[in-house]
């Protein structure tokens, strides 16, 4: 027969609204879920009622005895300070007691229904008249009692009529924030989906509080729930993973999650996954600690730290976890100490060995640009044919193979006056838009140049807009009348007006039938100028 009893909050309005100010949406739901966890659940299930604005949290934990169903309303009520497991064995991830207290933050109402091993229990919490159920008037929460039948199992069922309208991000955003939550080797999962998809296969559990996990892997293979898990294991999967137990505390493990290389570039990964976190018993932190004062002086760590991700487990933290369960509040400066030495020193054990491999890969490539360079100046001085400008008895007279070259050649006043008599190179920067400044002394103005050994090269250049001129050594096979296709368009090589040798038009259509150009181009051919 069911019965009921009179429960009151030990704490004034204020204080409980100042405890949870900090819980978001999110972060109320994964408070909800490591409930269930040091419950000794296997299986919690958050669904969301869009059209109702209401939310559920399903579990098949121990759920609430007398104690604890006289707890729930007391800010003091659910301390598991006294005892770090949970009957499971399981390390306790919460602490202070304010997990269903913050529901305050996102509801108006919470219902629970809960069947421990010997009673079922219900009640409803009104968030709504909080500041008159701390007066002297009011008699207090009521709950419900009953005998739990001999078939029946065990759980919770928290429902919440939240207090703002739902949509679907935010259920692929609880989704983010259950991956946070341990896994113990298997025996703990979360799921999450939408009621109305699921409510019918459901119905049997909640009224019976058995058979969940059944329940819960069967509407994960009919694609009704998604495994909380499955988002955050794909989006790691290309990673290169690795652990190290730490040397100076075996009881601190490092898991690092590696993008891997490009020759010597570091493959990027996603800005919201890359960083350094901390696991406490299993259960991540939100906070990302790659702020400076962690990661100043580990070497080299700004190269890497675009395809690194670090998670280190440290139980040892539990007491110095911040309210809201996102970040670490040291107690003291040897902890603080402690903690960056292990972040510097597995850190660094990681990035040393992929720092060598990168230095040897770019000694290996320096070797062979060398090796290229000294052959090219062995057939300079050995004057071999189509090697030597012939006509050129000063300074730089050998055939350019790059814009650096070419520029050299430019800077020879001789060469430049073959060219035009006023011209004068008077800046080169191959980083820019374009290679060089050209100052054009008889106008008294600038030309933006463009330096290519070859003017097939060119089509190669994506950002064209600001250049006027281009010299190239030579056309290639590059003929006039013929239009080649680029990013931007398609080009088209005419001889110009003056019909001076070595003098040249680009002409840049937006297709390649296109009547009209939008770009065009001056073009100088060294080797025929020369």
């Amino acid at each position: 027969m069911e019965h009921f009893e009179i429960i009151k909050p030990a704490i004034t309005a204020k204080g409980f609204r100042t405890a949870v100010k900090d819980y978001t949406e999110e972060s109320v739901i994964e408070e909800l879920a490591a409930n269930s966890y040091d419950e000794d659940a296997s299986t919690v299930i958050v669904l969301l009622d869009q059209k109702n604005n209401q939310l559920y949290i399903i579990d098949d934990g121990n759920g609430f005895d007398d104690t604890s169903i006289k707890e729930v309303t007391t800010l003091g009520g659910g301390d598991k300070t006294s005892s770090p497991y949970s009957k499971g064995k399981r390390a306790y991830l919460g602490s202070y007691g304010y997990g269903l207290k913050s529901t305050l933050n996102i509801s108006n109402k919470v219902h629970i229904k809960t069947a421990s091993h010997s009673n079922i229990f219900s009640t409803e919490i009104d968030w709504s008249i909080l500041d008159h159920a701390l007066t002297q008037e009011f008699k207090g929460y009521k709950f419900g009692k009953n005998n739990k039948p001999a078939q029946s199992g065990t759980g919770t069922i928290i429902q919440l009529h939240l207090k703002n309208p739902t949509s679907k991000s935010h259920l692929d955003s609880f989704g983010e924030v259950l991956n946070h939550l341990p896994l113990d080797n298997g025996q703990f999962k979360c799921y999450y989906g939408h009621y109305e998809d699921c409510y019918e296969y459901i119905k049997p559990f909640l009224q019976t509080f058995n058979g969940l996990r059944k329940i819960a892997d069967s509407l994960y293979k009919k694609k009704y729930l998604y495994f909380a898990n499955d988002s955050l294991e794909f989006e790691l999967s290309e990673c290169d993973t690795e652990v190290f137990k730490d040397k100076d505390d075996p009881s601190v493990e490092a898991k690092f999650y590696f993008t891997g290389m490009n020759g010597d570039k570091i493959r990027s990964l996603k800005e919201k996954l890359r960083g350094i976190y901390v696991r406490v018993h299993g259960r991540l932190l939100k906070h990302n600690f790659s702020e400076d004062k962690y990661v100043y002086g580990i070497s080299k760590y700004q190269m890497f730290k675009q395809g690194l991700r670090v998670e280190f487990s440290i139980n040892w933290l539990r007491d110095q976890i911040s309210l809201s369960r996102d970040d670490i509040k040291f107690s003291n400066e040897k902890l603080e100490k402690d903690f960056k030495l292990i972040v510097a020193r597995n850190i660094g054990k990681f990035i040393r060995p992929r720092l060598d491999i990168i230095q040897k890969k770019k000694a290996k490539q320096s070797d062979i640009k060398l090796k290229q360079r000294l052959e090219l100046a062995d057939k300079r001085a050995k004057n071999e044919s189509g090697v030597k400008i012939k006509s050129l008895k000063d300074g730089f007279n050998f055939r350019p193979e790059t814009d650096s070259e070419l520029a050299i050649l430019l800077s020879n006043p001789s060469i430049m006056a073959k060219i035009n008599k006023a011209y004068k190179l008077i800046d080169y920067n191959d980083q820019a838009s374009f290679d060089c400044i050209i100052y054009d002394t008889s106008k008294r103005e600038f030309i933006f140049t463009e330096l290519e050994p070859t003017l097939m090269e060119f089509l190669q250049h994506k950002n064209r807009d600001s250049i006027q001129l281009i010299i190239t050594y030579t056309l290639g096979k590059w003929r006039t009348g013929s239009k080649k296709k680029t990013t931007k368009g398609f080009l088209e090589l005419i001889q110009h007006e003056k019909k001076a040798k070595g003098y040249y038009k680009l002409l840049e259509y937006s297709t390649e039938n296109s009547k009209t150009p939008k770009l065009d181009y001056q073009v100088i051919v060294l080797d025929e100028i020369l």
